[in-house]
């Protein structure tokens, strides 16, 4: 299987019920654990998901890029 499809496979499975743990998704797809944490671990990095604690969830809205923070000004500021 193809890196892009598996994690296409590993993201519509958490989408569909809105969280999955680690475990749930190697049963449903038929991958070993460790393959499902690399493909959530790209997801993550590319900011579609939030890993959690044994697994991950949806992401509510899509990641702000780095200049984007809100709170900048103030942080320099400070240090």
């Amino acid at each position: 299987m193809v890196t892009g499809s598996r994690d296409a496979q590993v993201l519509d499975a958490v989408r569909a019920s809105g969280r999955a743990s680690v475990a749930d998704l190697a049963v449903r797809l038929t991958l070993a654990e460790a393959t499902v944490r690399r493909s959530l671990g790209r997801l993550a990095a590319d900011g579609r998901i939030i890993r959690t604690y044994g697994g991950a969830v949806v992401a509510d809205h899509p990641p702000a890029s780095p200049g984007d923070d809100p709170q900048a000004a103030a942080k320099r500021a400070v240090g």
